[in-house]
């Protein structure tokens, strides 16, 4: 696990396992992009055994067959892609694992979480990447621009920006949406959310970066001129990024009702 930038507690501590040592069941804790499915692929290399995603698709007749194989192998789910209302099903699998078993799942937050799962779990946090670890990827580009690491903080992110090569245009409309608010009718001011790329519109701005960027255009412009209301569309939008947190969220709505609260905001 050598090659895996950043995070040197978390690899210190998985390199320090086998599979006979490991906890029967982990939860990894980071925000979106942080590398948990890719630090999980490298320590169960590490490990020299089987990976296995299971998830909402997942039927009851895989997960008894899996519950049944002779093979080591560790199961991997993403918790964030499954509601609550769901994760009784999965309630055995993780809370009793076989001897040849063993359980990670992966998670932005411990919020939407059954308490009987998360008492099972032996928890791991993934650290903030400092803006030098971020600019040894690979795809880290623009280096040369410092905006480019204020609205990217992890190395999906930085991935996904990667995709822009617009991001003074995103910069605009993110100050066209602060500046019109004010002025702009409600219908109008809503379709805003069509510069937005919800499925495989690539010449739109994607809806995380987006948001990012509108948090740090709200604080810079409330440091420049002044205007409290600049700093309660910040204090708004920094509350709407931790409700993103549910990737279960249909993207295309919250954006509709974060533009919504930001109208009523100034209205």
């Amino acid at each position: 696990m050598k090659d895996i930038i950043g995070q040197t507690k978390l690899v210190n501590k998985l390199s320090g396992y086998s599979f006979n040592s490991m906890p029967k069941t982990m939860l990894l804790i980071g925000e979106s992009g942080c590398g948990k499915h890719f630090v999980t692929k490298k320590f169960v290399e590490y490990l020299g055994v089987i990976f296995q995603e299971i998830n909402a698709q997942t039927t009851s007749e895989q997960l008894t067959e899996y519950f049944q194989n002779p093979l080591q192998t560790i199961y991997v789910l993403n918790m964030s892609e499954i509601p609550e209302r769901q994760q009784h099903r999965y309630l055995k699998f993780i809370e009793e694992p076989s001897t040849n078993m063993r359980v990670i799942l992966l998670a932005e937050s411990e919020v939407g979480i059954l308490p009987t799962i998360l008492n099972r779990c032996v928890k791991f946090t993934f650290e903030d990447y400092t803006v030098e670890q971020l600019k040894q990827l690979s795809w880290a580009t623009q280096a040369d621009n410092p905006i480019i690491y204020e609205i990217c903080r992890t190395p999906g992110q930085l991935l996904n920006l990667a995709q822009i090569d617009n991001l003074a245009a995103l910069k605009d409309f993110c100050i066209n949406i602060l500046r019109t608010a004010p002025l702009c009718e409600y219908g109008p001011f809503m379709g805003f959310t069509c510069g937005l790329n919800y499925k495989d519109n690539f010449n739109k701005f994607d809806p995380d970066i987006f948001l990012n960027l509108l948090i740090k255009t709200a604080y810079d412009l409330y440091i420049a001129e002044g205007r409290i209301v600049l700093f309660n569309i910040y204090l708004y939008l920094i509350e709407r990024k931790q409700q993103l947190i549910n990737k279960t969220l249909a993207k295309e709505s919250f954006m509709l009702n974060t533009l919504d609260g930001i109208w009523r905001l100034v209205h």
